[in-house]
């Protein structure tokens, strides 16, 4: 019984540890589905505004 204890994963051994990994992965997840959305957001905002400045016949 004592060598499982080894075996165990050690960031989850209390209730409050094992919130603050559920928390971290929560967090990882909401901050790479912004980063994908703004991958594809800030060139098309880049694109539109150059084409604006650029395009003659809007002057």
């Amino acid at each position: 019984m004592a060598e499982w204890h080894h075996w165990r994963i050690t960031d989850a051994s209390s209730p409050e540890q094992g919130m603050r990994e559920a928390r971290k992965c929560a967090l990882l997840v909401v901050w790479s589905f912004l980063a994908g959305f703004a991958e594809r957001l800030v060139p098309n905002i880049l694109a539109s505004t150059e084409k604006t400045l650029t395009d003659p016949a809007k002057k």
